[in-house]
C-alpha cells in the first residue's frame, strides 16, 4: 500500500492568513466608520432646524445672530437659542364700543369694529426686528394683539377725531385709508407690515353709555333729537321759552325754574 504525502507550503499559508486578517480588519474598520457616521448623522439630523415658508427663525448665541428664512441651521443645546417667527398673515380684530367708543369731530360717539391684517415682512431685517421686539408672540395671535392693539386704537381715535359721524358713514374707504397710513409706519418698527384694514362695524353709540358729566352729552342729545325727528317725519325745534333754565356752558341747572313747575301743574290738571 502506498500513501500519498501532502506537503504544506508554510509561506503561502502565512500569506493567506495575513490576507484574511487584513480583509477582516478592513471590514471592521469600515463597519466602525459606518456606525460612527450613522451616529453623527443622527445627531446632526436632530440638531438641524429647518425653516419653512410659514415659519422662519432667528438663532442667537455662539456665532452671533443668524436669520433663517429659507434653509436651515444647526442649533446646539446650551450654545444656541432660537425664536420662531410666524410668516403667515394674521387677523387682529379691534372693537371700540359703548363706554370705549370713539369720539368724532362733531363730538359724537361711534361704535367701531375693525379687522387689521398684518404679517412679518419677509426680509432679514424685519424678521430680526420681530424676533427682538415681539419674541414668540407672532406664533400666538392673541398675545400679539394684546401688544399692538394700543397702536391700532390710537390710529382709530386720531382719524375719527378728524371726521364727523356722517363723514365716517359716507367715506368709509377714506377713513380706512387714513387709519392704514397712520398704523403702517408705527408697526414697521416691530417688523410688521399692514396688508389691509376692514371696517366691519360702524354705528352710533347708544346714549345710555354717555357719561352724565361729559360736556359732549348735550351736543349729542341735540343732534340725536334732530335725527330722530327727521326719521319719524315730525317737526322739531328748540322750545321757546325753554322749560328748563340752565347754563349751557357749565350745564348747571338753576334752582329757580319758573316754567317747568308751571308746565308740570298744567300736565297734572290735564289728566
Amino acid at each position: 500500500m502506498q500513501f500519498e504525502t501532502t506537503t504544506f507550503n508554510q509561506p503561502e499559508i502565512i500569506q493567506e492568513t495575513k490576507s484574511m486578517v487584513g480583509t477582516m480588519d478592513i471590514f471592521i474598520i469600515a463597519g466602525v466608520a459606518f456606525v460612527a457616521l450613522f451616529g453623527i448623522g443622527l445627531v446632526l439630523a436632530r440638531l438641524y432646524r429647518r425653516a419653512s415658508k410659514e415659519v422662519s427663525f432667528v438663532r442667537t448665541g455662539l456665532g452671533g445672530q443668524k436669520v433663517v428664512m429659507n434653509g436651515g441651521a444647526l442649533v446646539y443645546p446650551i450654545l444656541h437659542e432660537i425664536i420662531p417667527v410666524n410668516m403667515n398673515t394674521l387677523r387682529l380684530e379691534v372693537k371700540r364700543n359703548d363706554g370705549q367708543a370713539l369720539i368724532t369731530h362733531d363730538r359724537m360717539r361711534v361704535d367701531v369694529q375693525a379687522e387689521f391684517y398684518v404679517r412679518v415682512q419677509p426680509t432679514v431685517e424685519s424678521i430680526a426686528n420681530a424676533a427682538q421686539t415681539l419674541g414668540r408672540r407672532t406664533m400666538q395671535p392673541m398675545d400679539l394683539k394684546e401688544l399692538v392693539e394700543g397702536k391700532f386704537v390710537d390710529a382709530l381715535r386720531a382719524v375719527a377725531a378728524e371726521m364727523g359721524m356722517e363723514d365716517l358713514h359716507e367715506q368709509r374707504v377714506d377713513f380706512v385709508q387714513k387709519v392704514q397710513a397712520a398704523v403702517s409706519e408705527d408697526i414697521l418698527k416691530n417688523g410688521l407690515e399692514l396688508e389691509s384694514v376692514s371696517l366691519t362695524g360702524l354705528d352710533q353709540t347708544n346714549k345710555e353709555f354717555f357719561n352724565p358729566d361729559n360736556m359732549y352729552k348735550a351736543r349729542y342729545i341735540m343732534i340725536d333729537w334732530v335725527r330722530r325727528a327727521e326719521m319719524l317725519g315730525m317737526p322739531h325745534g328748540w322750545p321757546s321759552p325753554d322749560p328748563i333754565v340752565q347754563d349751557f356752558e357749565t350745564f348747571t341747572i338753576a334752582e329757580e325754574q319758573p316754567y317747568i313747575y308751571r308746565l308740570t301743574g298744567l300736565g297734572v290738571e290735564a289728566q
